[in-house]
């Protein structure tokens, strides 16, 4: 399915099959409201308060937006190993959705940790 890992280690979007038939307008949307709000330096107080843009890039094919958000997850989200416990490890060759993209992206370092 592609380049799963970019040169910073996240996982990139190349090969994903889409969430969405052809355009997300709705995340489209979204992700004009994160691109907004960056602008005018708002930040989030509780860093979960990013999960809908994270979403919303992935889900509008802004896989490096999305990788940015969520490498800002991973760093800040001290709950972020409670929401990964909900899914099964996802191998980055498995990964073929923007589904998958979503959860491995975040949780991919979690499951490594669990591994071991």
């Amino acid at each position: 399915m592609g380049q799963l890992r970019g040169g910073d280690g996240a996982l990139d979007g190349d090969g994903l099959r889409q969430g969405c038939r052809s355009r997300c307008p709705v995340a489209e949307q979204q992700g004009r409201l994160g691109d907004a709000a960056t602008a005018d330096g708002l930040e989030p107080v509780d860093p979960a308060e990013w999960m809908p843009f994270y979403e919303a890039y992935a889900r509008g094919g802004r896989f490096e937006d999305a990788n940015r958000i969520g490498s800002l997850l991973r760093d800040a989200y001290p709950a972020l190993d409670q929401y990964c416990l909900k899914f099964p490890a996802i191998p980055d060759e498995q990964v073929s959705s923007v589904d998958d993209y979503l959860t491995a992206n975040l949780c991919s370092e979690f499951w490594s940790r669990r591994a071991d």
